[in-house]
């Protein structure tokens, strides 16, 4: 039974033409873009830029977690916050 109904242009990965595309209109809006081929060079991309000692706020984002993205953070010494104050 189909759940749901996807357009075919959703059902694959975008052409590096169109990833170059995106990339570059980025770019014109002074947002830095890294292109890499999988999630695990994502991730590693990602950690590059947050220097040891730095707060990362998560919004308590599961794919984050699930991702391993917040245990590596955390294991190179950042602060992971939610923005979720459970103290009071």
């Amino acid at each position: 039974m189909k759940l749901h109904n996807v357009r075919d242009e959703w059902t694959s990965p975008a052409s590096e033409a169109v990833i170059e595309h995106v990339a570059e209109r980025l770019r014109e809006r002074n947002i830095e873009v890294t292109i890499v081929d999988d999630g695990d060079a994502a991730r590693e991309a990602a950690l590059t830029l947050i220097p040891a000692g730095a707060e990362v706020h998560s919004a308590k984002s599961k794919t984050l977690q699930d991702t391993g993205f917040s245990m590596r953070c955390t294991k190179r010494g950042a602060s992971m916050h939610s923005g979720h104050d459970t103290s009071k």
